[in-house]
């Protein structure tokens, strides 16, 4: 009897040890509406990441070249961090997005999610065509 418990006891063990882990996924609609993509975000801008790094937090930051600015000005290259979890923005060098961006207070620059509204310029046109109606450009 014994040896049947242990038996089982070990098999359990091991179902446990190689059963997926579950994951948890950033939940959101991806991209999302426009509208309140727009109004959550301190600043709108189409830009195309130049490169990608990783901090010590295995945060991404983003070097982004602007080409076009809503809600408020901003330069013409601006760094742009996303979050270490599920819901970090996954920044393509030398793809060109439409960014919805919050402003990092303790350093004056930007983060955005995925769950913020970007999409890639190529699949933009719902999106640019909200903004062309309804937002200012600057």
């Amino acid at each position: 009897m014994l040896f049947l418990q242990l038996n089982v006891r070990a098999a359990m063990t091991a179902l446990l040890l190689l059963a997926p882990v579950a994951s948890f996924a950033c939940r959101c609609v991806e991209p999302g509406p426009s509208a309140p993509a727009y109004k959550n975000a301190a600043a709108v801008i189409v830009g195309t990441v130049v490169s990608v790094r990783h901090n010590l937090e295995k945060t991404a930051i983003a070097t982004v070249r602007v080409s076009k600015r809503w809600k408020k000005e901003i330069a013409d290259e601006v760094e742009v961090a996303t979050v270490a979890t599920t819901c970090a923005f996954d920044f393509v060098q030398g793809t060109e997005y439409l960014f919805y961006l919050r402003e990092l207070p303790a350093n004056g620059g930007y983060s955005t999610a995925r769950c913020r509204g970007n999409v890639a310029m190529d699949q933009s046109e719902k999106q640019l065509y909200w903004l062309k109606r309804n937002a200012v450009s600057k």
